[in-house]
């Protein structure tokens, strides 16, 4: 309770200020993923594994920066992976690059678009 006498104006501050939140639970929410990830990272046991991990996190998070669905794309991604290498041949870096979320065409990025609801 003396706590919370000492603190009283900061704790009701969002009454005079409504433009303020009554609390932090949108930055709360927005870090969890961070916290939870931690612990699955650990799980990984492997530098493969790892390095995995931060790719798919890598891809998934550029995806949603430009709009694009992760599933459609790495569904996209992987069918033309299976045009752009065929057995036996070294894979070409360039033609890999063209197919990467923020370089893909503007046709194709409507047909793998995120839809927000």
């Amino acid at each position: 309770m003396s706590s919370m006498k000492e603190h009283w104006s900061g704790l009701t501050l969002f009454v005079n200020y409504p433009e303020l939140p009554m609390d932090n639970n949108l930055m709360e929410n927005s870090i969890r993923p961070g916290a939870l990830g931690r612990k699955n990272y650990i799980g990984n046991h492997s530098r493969w594994g790892t390095k995995l991990a931060a790719c798919m996190y890598s891809i998934i998070q550029t995806c949603l920066i430009n709009d694009i669905n992760p599933r459609e794309y790495l569904l996209h991604y992987f069918s033309n992976m299976m045009k752009i290498k065929k057995k036996g041949e070294k894979l070409d870096i360039n033609e890999v690059r063209k197919i990467l979320p923020h370089k893909l065409k503007l046709k194709t990025r409507e047909k793998i678009k995120l839809n927000k609801y």
